[in-house]
Parts: C-alpha cells; sequence; structure tokens
C-alpha cells in the first residue's frame, strides 16, 4: 500500500501565534528589558494556569480563574490576549509543545503481537497526556480555521503510523481488504475511542489499554494475519 511520505507529527503540531493585544514589553526607554521579562512571564503563567484548569477537568474556565490562579489580575490576562478563545489557543499550542515527543512512532520491530503492545503503549501514552485539553480543543475549536488543518495532519499521520507498523501483514491482502483492516485499526487506536472507555465508561487505564489491544488484534485475525 504505497503512500506519500508523512513528515513526523511531533513536526506537524503547530498552531498560528494566538492573537494579543497588548505588547508585553510596555514603553521604551530605561527598565523596557526588565518589563519585557516580565510581561513574558506573566503571559506564560496565564498560559500555563489555564492548562492546569484543564488538566483538573474544568473546560470552561473564566477569565478569572485563570487570573487567580496565574496569580494576576484579570486586566492583565487581556493584555496578553484579546479574548479567551485565543487564551485557548495558546493553551494548544503550549500543550502540543509538550507532548510533540509521545507522537513518534512506535517501534516497528518484532512479532506482530509485539508491535501491537508497542502501538497500544505509545496510544495510551500519548492520549491520557492530551485528553484534557484535547477534549476542549474538540468542543470548542472543532471548526476553528487554525485547528483544523493541524487535526486533519494529526489524524492523517496516526493512520500513517499504522499502516507502517503492519505494512507487511497488509502487503499480503487485497487492495480493499488492506484498507478495511487500516480503517478498522484507525478506529480502534483512535482518541475517541480512547477516550469513550475512559471518560465515557470510566474504564481504569488497564482495563481500557487491554479492550484497546484485544480489538486490535481481533481484526488483525479476522483478516487472517497471524498473531
Amino acid at each position: 500500500m504505497p503512500r506519500p511520505h508523512v513528515p513526523p507529527l511531533e513536526g506537524l503540531i503547530s498552531l498560528e501565534p494566538a492573537a494579543h493585544a497588548g505588547d508585553a514589553g510596555g514603553a521604551s526607554g530605561d527598565g523596557v528589558d526588565g518589563r519585557k521579562v516580565r510581561g513574558m512571564r506573566n503571559r506564560d503563567a496565564v498560559v500555563d494556569a489555564i492548562l492546569s484548569l484543564l488538566d483538573e477537568g474544568d473546560h470552561t474556565p473564566s477569565a478569572a480563574e485563570v487570573a487567580e490562579r496565574a496569580g494576576v489580575s484579570l486586566r492583565s490576562v487581556f493584555r496578553y490576549f484579546d479574548d479567551l478563545d485565543s487564551l485557548f489557543l495558546a493553551g494548544i499550542q503550549r500543550q502540543a509543545e509538550r507532548t510533540a515527543h509521545l507522537y513518534r512512532p512506535p517501534r516497528g520491530t518484532g512479532s506482530v503481537a509485539d508491535r501491537v503492545t508497542a502501538l497500544v503503549a505509545q496510544r495510551r501514552k500519548l492520549f491520557e497526556a492530551v485528553a484534557p485539553v484535547r477534549r476542549t480543543w474538540v468542543r470548542r475549536f472543532d471548526n476553528h480555521p487554525a485547528v483544523v488543518p493541524v487535526m486533519a495532519n494529526l489524524l492523517d499521520g496516526l493512520r500513517h503510523q499504522v499502516e507502517t507498523l503492519f505494512q507487511v501483514e497488509l502487503a499480503t491482502l487485497p487492495r480493499a481488504q488492506a484498507r478495511e483492516v487500516v480503517d478498522a485499526l484507525d478506529a480502534a487506536t483512535s482518541f475517541h475511542t480512547w477516550d469513550f472507555l475512559r471518560f465515557e465508561h470510566h474504564y481504569p487505564v488497564n482495563r481500557a489499554t487491554a479492550s484497546v489491544r484485544r480489538t486490535i488484534m481481533a481484526v488483525l485475525r479476522d483478516a487472517g494475519i497471524s498473531v
């Protein structure tokens, strides 16, 4: 199943810088560098604050909550960001930078069972790390022009990882069947499936992991691939 080369996912996770109304540096003259440093530090604190609130399960934190968590005034929040959407987008970008390494493809050596284990371990670690922000991303920015191409790149890249991981086995199948197998594996290893198990059903991590692994193995066996 030849496909065009897909760049590493960690190089694709990038949003346009979030717009902000005020310049952190302020006026020119003596002390301007110090003001710039303080402004950048406060802006970073605001972004870190919204991420910490999202991590704690607050999917719609208010500007006042963010300001309190960051230790800055409410006015300061809107000095650095035009609105809450700009702040949320900055949070998405920061989290993407922090988790970019988790998008690296799983180890592609060993038996089919070994590769299945590696794939599930990668998706488990990735999805557990990104889940709080990803839920907000999907709910708040599903059609945002800065987010749509990033999401498309992520989805295509994760699917490509599956195709690459099992390319030897897929090559033995008729083209249409191979495509169906990839479709099923892509769905089984998607964030939506993981979130359904973890967030909707409240399964513990180990149970969700076992469910995803069993589904992958069943798909491969159904296609006649020895596992």
